[in-house]
């Protein structure tokens, strides 16, 4: 029998395979289920992170294992945590990313206390990414490109990471849910969460008036010059590069190019205000390195789903970087993660402050 290892099961395809594989390479198996946000409905929704329908397919996905499962209330944490960082986020005009922020700062250290608790070595997700090194832990991109989600990682410590395991990062997706059809009856496949998984039906704004109706301050919409075109509900409620929901009719297609948190306004132009050569990057973390060399050259994501960008990245502080891309960037939004690549490893990440 290898060491132990707990795993945290979602009621996912991903994370309940994640389980049956470290099993049947001998390690001794424990499931570990967050409850992350009470607030969900009961059924929790397809591809909540919450709710009972994600307990329900946890357990019996632990039971088709033969392996205990742990329920852990993590809600208060998440709630201070994430929901405490995401809302203000878009008060201020940013467009957060919640994912990142609750695998550092919430699911990992909780998975990782539970390892404590039973004596496991290691914690593990069923998170499509690879870890490789002996002395400093590097990050690397999953077998699978179109399923990689390193993105979401890269902001992990060296001490989350260097006891971590990931089992799906050499196998296909494909190959994952034919696994998932074999563990055994009961088991239904649930649509993949991330990002504002907690928010039923994705629909942020309905959230966040509901939640913090203060967010819903009107103001100006007004063109690059200073011209009202209209008036916004709140500036929580857009990001850059949003065309869809303006309320502004006629004329050439607008998007949203600029939010003003000081002045309450949301700034309107064409497709081509939308493309920017630069942007600054504050709070970065890095894995390979205590402090990235003082120029880098290397591909960085600006969201997840958006494909890299070379760009050059001139570090100008300890935590900021500033990055020129050889290629202007469409719609670089302030708030966003911006994580870094070298070849197929993850050098870190950081927060999109501005554009230029």
């Amino acid at each position: 029998m290898k060491a132990k290892v707990v795993v945290g099961m979602s009621g996912g395809v991903d994370s309940s395979v994640a389980a049956a594989l470290l099993q049947k390479e001998g390690y001794e198996v424990i499931g570990v289920h967050l409850v992350l946000w009470p607030h969900c409905s009961p059924a929790g929704g397809e591809g909540s992170c919450c709710g009972t329908a994600a307990l329900e397919s946890s357990i019996k996905a632990a039971e088709g294992l033969g392996i205990p499962l742990r329920v852990e209330d993590v809600s208060e944490e998440f709630e201070s945590t994430v929901i405490g960082y995401f809302a203000p986020e878009y008060g201020r005009g940013r467009t957060p990313n919640p994912c990142v922020v609750c695998n550092r700062s919430v699911k990992f250290p909780a998975l990782l206390r539970a390892a404590d608790d039973v004596g496991a070595v290691f914690a593990a997700t069923g998170h499509y990414a690879r870890t490789a090194g002996n002395g400093r832990c590097r990050l690397l991109r999953a077998a699978d490109p179109k399923y990689d989600q390193t993105y979401f990682l890269s902001r992990l410590t060296q001490g989350q990471l260097s006891r971590s395991l990931f089992p799906l990062g050499m196998v296909e997706k494909k190959r994952v849910r034919e696994i998932y059809g074999r563990m055994g009856p009961g088991l239904r496949e649930r649509r993949s969460s991330h990002d504002v998984c907690f928010i039923e039906g994705r629909d942020y704004g309905k959230f966040l008036k509901e939640r913090y109706p203060g967010l819903a301050r009107k103001g100006d919409v007004i063109d690059a010059g200073g011209r009202k075109l209209g008036e916004h509900e709140g500036i929580a409620f857009y990001t850059v590069g949003q065309r869809h929901g303006l309320g502004i009719g006629g004329g050439r297609p607008l998007y949203v190019t600029r939010i003003k948190p000081s002045t309450n306004t949301v700034v309107l132009g064409g497709e081509d205000d939308l493309h920017k050569n630069g942007m600054i990057v504050g709070d970065c973390s890095w894995i390979p390195f205590n402090e990235p060399p003082t120029i880098m050259d290397c591909t960085v994501k600006i969201r997840y789903g958006r494909s890299e960008a070379r760009a050059r990245v001139t570090r100008t502080g300890h935590a900021t970087v500033e990055g020129a891309f050889d290629d202007a960037q469409r719609a670089i939004a302030p708030g966003q993660v911006a994580v870094f690549y070298r070849g197929e490893e993850v050098l870190g990440g950081g927060f999109i402050e501005r554009s230029f």
